[in-house]
């Protein structure tokens, strides 16, 4: 890593110009708390020894509170009445918050952000920055693509041909060994919901994926909820701490036709 990307996080108040289109970014209520919660994600990232394993559980605790009552208030202040439609209006420009968030945990190093819609309706927001230097930061791009959220309607059924790619070219389990032997091929959207592959394959700590802690079971049983449930708006991002594309933690969701979010953050470093 460059010398020069290690400056410290400032707040990002204007538009976002590496978006296509120089799009500016909407901030919806309860904009700050996703501040807070990252502030909280940060502290908690210093404590990796068994020791401070309680302090850790606590911040992430205190993550997720914050972020539940975040998305309560986009339902608020939307009058939204349906998963339906809180897909709508993350698709239309609410994807541009999350863009929000990450061009500040990237200290404003990336590329070409765009939604893009995948099989099954599903949306990715990617940033593409394979090209693209920063002007803050001659000479230091962003080394790697990676996805900024992924979003959609549950489904109860998952493509044939995409099970058939998975089996015969995506089936390793060694493809994130450069970052250790305790991750895993993980998914943002589980297949057993809809999600596509490609893009929706990231490196996921294993006890999480594989449902072998406490959190990683928990983790587990909101998939099994979801795609239990077809039609609830479910989403997941994750949320970066340094250049790679191997997220610190994952935030994850669903809304169901209750209209109650439900929403969690994951760690996903050892």
């Amino acid at each position: 890593m460059h010398d020069s990307l290690a400056k410290p996080l400032s707040v990002f108040t204007g538009p976002c110009q590496g978006i296509r289109g120089s799009k500016t970014t909407q901030r919806v209520a309860g904009a700050g708390s996703h501040l807070a919660a990252k502030a909280v994600l940060a502290f908690a990232s210093n404590f990796d020894h068994p020791e401070n394993s309680l302090l850790v559980n606590l911040s992430y605790l205190l993550v997720r509170l914050i972020v539940m009552l975040s998305f309560s208030d986009i339902l608020t202040a939307h009058s939204l009445t349906s998963p339906q439609a809180i897909f709508e209006l993350f698709k239309e420009d609410g994807w541009a918050y999350w863009v929000d968030e990450y061009v500040k945990d990237s200290r404003y190093c990336y590329g070409d952000i765009t939604c893009q819609g995948f099989w099954g309706g599903f949306q990715y927001v990617i940033d593409q920055t394979a090209p693209f230097e920063v002007p803050e930061y001659p000479c230091s791009p962003v080394p790697i693509d990676r996805v900024v959220a992924a979003f959609g309607i549950s489904a109860d059924a998952a493509s044939q041909s995409d099970r058939k790619t998975m089996r015969n070219y995506w089936a390793h389990t060694y493809l994130y060994n450069r970052f250790g032997a305790k991750y895993n091929k993980g998914h943002l959207i589980a297949r057993s919901m809809g999600g596509p592959i490609d893009c929706n394959l990231f490196p996921q700590i294993e006890h999480i994926n594989l449902g072998r802690s406490p959190q990683g079971k928990r983790f587990r049983e909101m998939e099994r909820y979801i795609s239990a449930h077809p039609g609830a708006f479910v989403f997941a991002r994750p949320v970066y701490g340094d250049f790679s594309d191997c997220p610190y933690a994952l935030e994850y969701g669903y809304c169901d036709e209750s209209l109650q979010f439900v929403t969690e953050t994951f760690p996903n470093r050892p």
